[in-house]
């Protein structure tokens, strides 16, 4: 397949310099990562509880800064693993400074979008599915300022994976073993970090694996993380926000566009795993890893 499996593409690079940590400490970087980003989370969670008595707050910001802590969290200690533990830089992970930058990440959020808006279509046509414009509710405050914490949420929360699975795991699995294996072992990893999410289903599980490899190609073809972050930012921001579905399992949250509402669960829409649990989600995917194979054999 071409530069899929190319060492020399930028996002392999900066994994070639420093001291990086074994295999095993790698492969089970995600869990470590998350275990210790919890510390401190728990501490300012308990903290803003006990200093915040206002209830109405509490349900309307309180999903969206824990997101923001968590994930955020999650990135500093991934970044200290880089920094302190390997002695690398972190614009090796794929940060680096680029005129492309801006665009990059923009056809990553646009992309995003496209691609789980295309599978929503395919539910609303075929999977017993209903949905209705929340327009009236767009421009009052109550709805904007949870919308766009929320939006924020998600640009952090989705740049969180990219960095543990595709800026870390991928590249020094890649320069340890291989590409192939990398490609791989990051992708299983990604799904095995949601099965104990609500609704996991035998399908879910199989496109979470299938988003993992799409990911992986998408970094390696770009030689960098921006886009691949804004993707997965748009993608589970879409879902919640503007189409109103369920996001690997989770809550459907108030600030949605639109509300869609299953007249019931099954394996097109995805049930209560959301549109990920689904076939359309799975054709979505499955088209777009070809494209990039495809794109790959013609360079």
């Amino acid at each position: 397949m071409g530069n899929l499996f190319n060492l020399n593409s930028n996002i392999f690079k900066g994994a070639k310099e420093g001291k990086l940590s074994s295999v095993i400490f790698t492969l089970l970087s995600p869990v470590i990562i998350i275990i210790l980003s919890s510390i401190p989370v728990t501490l300012i969670g308990r903290a803003i509880f006990s200093f915040v008595k206002d209830i109405k707050f509490i349900q309307t910001y309180m999903y969206q800064i824990m997101l923001i802590l968590n994930t955020g969290s999650a990135i500093i200690i991934c970044f200290l693993i880089v920094k302190f533990k390997e002695k690398r830089s972190i614009k090796g992970m794929g940060f680096g400074l680029r005129k492309k930058i801006v665009s990059d990440y923009l056809e990553g959020f646009a992309l995003g979008i496209i691609m789980i808006g295309i599978a929503w279509i395919g539910i609303i046509l075929f999977g017993n599915s209903l949905f209705e414009l929340q327009l009236k509710n767009i421009s009052k405050a109550s709805f904007i300022m949870p919308f766009l914490l929320m939006l924020l949420a998600w640009i952090i929360q989705g740049a969180s994976e990219e960095i543990m699975l595709r800026g870390y795991m991928l590249p020094v699995l890649g320069v340890k073993v291989g590409p192939k294996f990398a490609i791989c072992a990051s992708s299983l990893i990604f799904s095995g970090l949601h099965l104990s999410n609500n609704g996991i289903t035998p399908l879910s599980i199989i496109n979470l694996v299938l988003f993992g490899v799409f990911a992986a190609f998408y970094a390696i073809k770009n030689e960098n993380l921006w886009g691949i972050c804004a993707l997965h930012s748009s993608w589970n921001f879409a879902q919640q926000n503007i189409f109103g579905t369920l996001v690997s399992g989770g809550a459907v949250y108030d600030s949605s566009l639109i509300i869609t509402t299953y007249l019931e669960n099954n394996f097109i829409n995805g049930g209560t795993f959301g549109p990920e649990g689904g076939i359309m989600v799975t054709i979505v995917l499955v088209v777009a890893i070809t494209v990039q194979i495809l794109q790959s054999r013609k360079k």
